[in-house]
């Protein structure tokens, strides 16, 4: 390979004497960036500091304190991605053999090393790192490009699976799916598929369709449940005086706001503008609460009620919105006369994952 411009990526060299640090620098700091370290746990401070420039870690045996195997096996442990090299003497060819086995070091330099070997080594090595690296990168540009095409078509399904046989009910949940979209954009992006652990054979399409199916007939049995008979808390009193929809609005917001860990701190306030809800701060897991119906496979009883308390005001054309005071300030809002295509929401939804531009993360 033709190696005529500097590698993406910065090598770091680990050894405790000063003049190998010195001499390593000056031969390969014409072909690389460098970074130096005298100790094992200096060199780790650097990488954490540093990780997302370095793709080479290359470190002596014989240190004190840390001997290069261990440090090369904890590099491993913090950054999988980074790639090892061990130098090391003729009589240290066993733990240079311990060192491939509990490392996984890509491979083993004998010192004294010649500057032209090194060299090849230390190139194949970035471009192994670069390879990684892209290999990566495609990985997470298809898991999220899959995270977006399922949580699509997940709002696909349950307008399809609540938009049958009433038209005034549909277009309230349709009003109420929109604004509970529209409100993600105030969060940061989700993790991606890829970063949980997600595995090829829960993507088999047969098994995709199942679960979709499951969760919708999950949904659909946590809506009911979320609009049963519940007692009316004494911050959401106010609003039995909207008229005949009041108490049960009441009712199914007090169900919502129970759900949250410090649901009886939140100020409601009722009157002819509709209702809003005023949180101190962000609740713990709220944005799971608010997305659970979207991005779960089985959405929680929080999210459920959440929907269900959007969709009831929606029915009964009372605007409605959640507010959280802070620098930060994250929104649901529900106003009165917005109707709500099911092009709308999908459109919606696809700005949403516009903004957090997930693939690029």
């Amino acid at each position: 390979m033709n190696h005529t411009s500097q590698p993406c990526c910065s090598v770091l060299y680990i050894d405790d004497e000063e003049k190998a640090l010195k001499y390593f620098k000056m031969a390969f700091s014409s072909q690389f960036s460098i970074l130096t370290a005298s100790s094992g746990e200096e060199g780790l401070a650097i990488l954490r500091r540093e990780s997302g420039r370095i793709g080479v870690v290359v470190s002596d045996q014989r240190m004190p304190g840390m001997i290069g195997a261990d440090l090369l096996a904890r590099v491993r442990e913090e950054f999988p991605r980074v790639v090892r090299i061990l130098t090391t003497a003729y009589s240290d060819l066993p733990t240079a053999i311990l060192a491939v086995n509990k490392g996984h070091i890509y491979q083993y330099m004998v010192k004294p090393w010649e500057i032209p070997d090194l060299e090849m080594v230390l190139h194949r090595a970035v471009d192994y790192h670069q390879v990684l690296s892209e290999r990566d990168e495609l990985l997470r540009l298809k898991m999220t490009t899959l995270q977006r095409i399922l949580c699509c078509d997940r709002v696909k399904w349950l307008l399809l699976l609540f938009g049958a046989g009433n038209e005034p009910r549909a277009a309230a949940f349709r009003k109420a799916l929109l604004s509970l979209v529209r409100s993600l954009a105030e969060f940061p992006a989700p993790k991606s598929v890829a970063e949980q652990g997600f595995t090829a054979a829960q993507f088999d399409a047969m098994s995709l369709i199942t679960r979709e199916f499951l969760a919708g007939v999950a949904l659909q049995a946590g809506l009911n449940a979320a609009g049963g008979d519940h007692a009316i808390p004494a911050n959401c009193s106010e609003i039995s005086a909207l008229g005949e929809p009041g108490p049960l609005l009441a009712a199914s917001l007090g169900a919502f706001l129970a759900t949250l860990s410090d649901g009886e701190t939140a100020t409601v306030h009722a009157g002819g503008d509709g209702v809003r809800v005023s949180l101190p701060e962000v609740p713990s897991r709220f944005f799971d609460r608010v997305s659970g119906v979207l991005f779960d496979a089985e959405a929680d009883e929080s999210s459920s009620r959440l929907l269900s308390t959007l969709w009831r005001f929606a029915e009964a054309r009372i605007p409605f919105s959640i507010e959280v005071d802070g620098q930060n300030p994250i929104a649901i809002n529900l106003p009165r006369e917005e109707t709500a295509s099911p092009d709308a929401v999908i459109g919606a939804l696809g700005k949403v994952f516009d903004r957090w531009d997930v693939a690029s993360r």
